[in-house]
This record gives C-alpha cells, sequence and structure tokens, in this order.
C-alpha cells in the first residue's frame, strides 16, 4: 500500500498542466450537444391547450407540419418556443430539448436539457392555477428551445405531460424525413399524411374538402370522415321529424 500511495498517478481530464490547463469537457452524443451557439434550421411554435395542440385534436393520420406545410428533416436544429405549458406540460420522445432562453425558464435551467418543460415563472411558482391565468392575462409565457433531430426519422410524439389532456387530444406527431444530403438508413420516410384540416375548419359531407365551421375537429379527409358525416347530415333530420310527431 505504501508503494502504491508513492506512486501517484498523472492521470488528469485536463488537457495541459497549469495555467494553461484547458477547462475539461466531456463527451457528449449528437443528440446532447450544446445548441446555445447553434443557428436554428427550423423555427416553430408550439402552443399547449387542454384537448389540443397548436388548436388541432390528434389525429393518428394528420401529422403536424412545420411553417409553410413541410415535413421535418432529420439532423436539422430545431428552435421551438412552447407556450402555456405551466398547466400543459409538454413533452416529446426521443429528443431532449435544450433550454436557450436567456435567465431559462423559471426552474428550467439556461443551457440544461429536458424532455419535458412546464414553465412557471418564479413570481408565479405557488400560485393557484386561476390567479396564475389573471395575472397572466396580458399574455402568455413561452419558453425557448432547441434540439437536433439526430439519429432517428419517422413519426415523433408530442404531447401533454398530464395524461388526462393527452387522452382527450391535446397530442400530436411530427414526420422527421431526409433530405437530399442525408442518407441515414435511420431516416425513414413515413408515408404521406391525408389533407387535413386545419383550426376552424371541417370536412365537407359533400366532398373531401375542409370548409369553414365554427367547430374544430382537427380531422383528416379520408373517405370515412365524408360518409361518416354524410349519415349524420342524413339521420339527424330524420331522427328530428320523427321523434316531433
Amino acid at each position: 500500500l505504501a508503494a502504491a500511495a508513492a506512486a501517484a498517478s498523472s492521470a488528469t481530464p485536463f488537457r495541459g498542466t497549469g495555467p494553461t490547463a484547458a477547462p475539461w469537457a466531456s463527451w457528449r452524443p449528437a443528440y446532447l450537444r450544446s445548441l446555445l451557439d447553434a443557428t436554428a434550421d427550423t423555427t416553430f411554435s408550439v402552443r399547449m391547450d387542454r384537448d389540443t395542440l397548436n388548436g388541432l385534436h390528434y389525429s393518428e393520420r394528420c401529422a403536424l407540419k412545420a411553417d409553410g406545410g413541410a415535413d421535418f428533416v432529420v439532423d436539422h436544429v430545431q428552435q421551438w418556443h412552447l407556450s402555456n405549458t405551466d398547466k400543459h406540460p409538454f413533452h416529446v420522445h426521443l429528443y431532449h430539448m435544450q433550454v436557450v432562453q436567456p435567465g431559462g425558464c423559471g426552474w428550467h435551467e439556461h443551457g440544461e436539457w429536458y424532455d419535458t418543460i412546464a414553465y412557471v415563472p418564479d413570481d408565479r411558482i405557488g400560485v393557484r392555477g386561476d390567479e396564475r391565468r389573471a395575472a397572466n392575462s396580458g399574455g402568455t409565457t413561452t419558453c425557448l428551445v432547441r434540439f437536433r433531430l439526430a439519429d432517428i426519422g419517422g413519426r415523433v410524439v408530442l404531447h401533454c405531460h398530464v395524461l388526462e389532456h393527452e387522452d382527450a387530444g391535446a397530442m400530436a406527431w411530427i414526420n422527421v424525413v431526409a433530405d437530399d444530403t442525408n442518407t441515414s438508413d435511420n431516416s425513414t420516410q413515413m408515408p404521406a399524411a391525408q389533407p387535413c384540416c386545419q383550426p376552424g375548419h371541417t370536412c365537407s359531407a359533400r366532398a373531401s374538402t375542409c370548409v369553414s365551421t365554427p367547430v374544430d375537429l382537427g380531422e383528416p379527409c379520408s373517405a370515412s370522415t365524408v360518409a361518416r358525416h354524410a349519415f349524420v347530415a342524413a339521420v339527424v333530420p330524420l331522427l328530428l321529424f320523427v321523434c316531433w310527431f
């Protein structure tokens, strides 16, 4: 033991010695490498609500699209603005998000990585939900995050981490695809999603198109949806007639 103690190891996590030694930095996989100084390839906004995400109810056939109606590209750096997450925590599968908002987002520290964001400003931690909403009536609190769509392509699920809200429809998915310069085997192009009705529109019973209505169903204009709307449009008046007489 004495001999072992005398032979002190020279191993060190630092490069060099003395005042010129470089600070130690850990090796991280691609999806956890700092993006604080990165330039975003795609910017996007997500608003969480009790039963919708970006105003749309979940549809297994309708992918959430980037601005301009495009899919998301593998290995691209994403910069997303997340709003209304204090009561509806935002969770994304497969990727972690780095908080890049100066000063952080409440208890989410600047530069740290998270798979769920629930931004409650410091001055509202411990405040009841209704009082918190009243205090925030002048605007929506937003958290700025970045992440890289590294290694994995295909469907990526996003949802409210209050599972009751997720089950009510506060869930969506994006399609992560390869571009012409990326040939990763994991960058799988998913089948094209059907046309989707946007907020404030629903499927017409007379044609496979989206029409403006006061009700947001967030449904794709598929043949089955059109048929269902046509059936309801035909049967409901008949039932009302029978009940009247």
